[in-house]
């Protein structure tokens, strides 16, 4: 078994949920399963002084080709 297949990593941390579930689909829709986190209390705090980052989690296995398809999808 490869140690790395129930290992979670940070792939990205996004300045809002909108930009984090984006990314989160178009890692979906290429079969990388994924996860956002750091964004259950947005929808109730519309203050500025919300600094936490909102992250995505994928397997570390997928790391490559994640970054590959953010790199693509948000620097283009």
């Amino acid at each position: 078994m490869d140690s790395k297949q129930n290992e979670f990593i940070k792939i990205g941390s996004f300045a809002d949920a909108f930009q984090a579930n984006m990314a989160k689909e178009i890692l979906q829709s290429n079969g990388i399963s994924c996860v956002v986190t750091g964004d259950e209390f947005r929808l109730f705090d519309f203050s500025a002084e919300n600094n936490t980052p909102v992250q995505l989690i994928i397997n570390r296995n997928d790391e490559e080709t994640a970054q590959e398809l953010l790199v693509l999808y948000f620097n283009s």
